[in-house]
C-alpha cells in the first residue's frame, strides 16, 4: 500500500482498536447507531470488513461475520490480527492499481484501501457513540476521509448496506462532525442512517 493510504488506515485502525478495547462486558447488547446492529454485531462487521480487505488481492473473500469469536483472546486483539493480516497482505504498493473483481462490479485496490479507511474511523464513532467512549480523530486524518468521500460516486456511497443519506449539521460543526453527517450521522443524537 502507498505510505498515505496504509497510515490513514493504520491510525483509523488504532483509534477504533482503543474503542474497542474500552467495551464494557455490560456494553455489548447496547443497540448501535447503525439499527441493523448491536454494539457486539456492529464489532464483528468491523472485523468482518477488515478480513474482507485483507483476503481482496488473494480473491478468496468470506465475509463470514457470525462466525467470529469476539472474546478469544479479546476483542480487540481479534481486530488487531485483522488490521495486521490487511497490511502483510496489502504490503506491495502496486497492489492498489490492480482491479479486482466481485459479484457486484469491480473495484480497485485504491478504492477498497479508501473503502477500509472510511469503515475504520466511522464504525469507530459508531461503537464510541454506543458505549458513551470519546472519539476524536487527528484532523489530518478527517480531512484525508472527506477526500475520499468527495470522490467517491454518490450511488455507491448511498447503496443499500452503505452509508444512509446525509443528516444535516450545524454550520459551526467541526470538520469530524461534517464528515459524520455526510456518511448519514447524526453526531448531536448519537444515531445514523445505516
Amino acid at each position: 500500500m502507498t505510505t498515505d493510504i496504509a497510515a490513514l488506515i493504520e491510525q483509523a485502525s488504532d483509534l477504533t482498536a482503543s474503542v474497542i478495547a474500552a467495551v464494557g462486558d455490560d456494553q455489548w447488547e447496547r443497540p448501535s447507531p447503525c439499527q441493523r446492529f448491536d454494539v457486539e454485531r456492529l464489532v464483528k462487521h468491523v472485523i468482518g470488513a477488515t478480513r474482507w480487505f485483507a483476503a481482496i488481492p488473494e480473491r478468496h473473500i468470506d465475509p463470514a461475520e457470525e462466525t467470529i469469536e469476539l472474546r478469544v483472546p479479546s476483542p480487540e486483539t481479534v481486530y488487531r490480527d485483522a488490521v495486521a493480516a490487511g497490511r502483510r497482505a496489502w504490503a506491495d504498493p502496486a497492489l492498489l492499481d490492480e482491479v479486482y473483481t466481485f459479484a457486484w462490479g469491480q473495484m480497485s485496490g485504491q478504492t477498497a484501501a479508501e473503502w477500509m479507511l472510511l469503515e475504520a474511523l466511522v464504525h469507530g464513532w459508531d461503537i464510541a457513540a454506543s458505549t458513551d467512549q470519546p472519539y476524536d480523530p487527528d484532523p489530518a486524518l478527517v480531512t484525508a476521509a472527506t477526500e475520499v468521500v468527495e470522490r467517491l460516486d454518490e450511488a455507491v456511497l448511498r447503496a443499500d448496506g452503505m452509508f444512509g443519506p446525509p443528516v444535516e449539521v450545524p454550520a459551526d460543526a467541526s470538520a469530524f462532525d461534517r464528515l459524520l453527517g455526510l456518511l448519514g450521522r447524526d453526531p448531536a443524537a448519537g444515531t445514523a442512517n445505516c
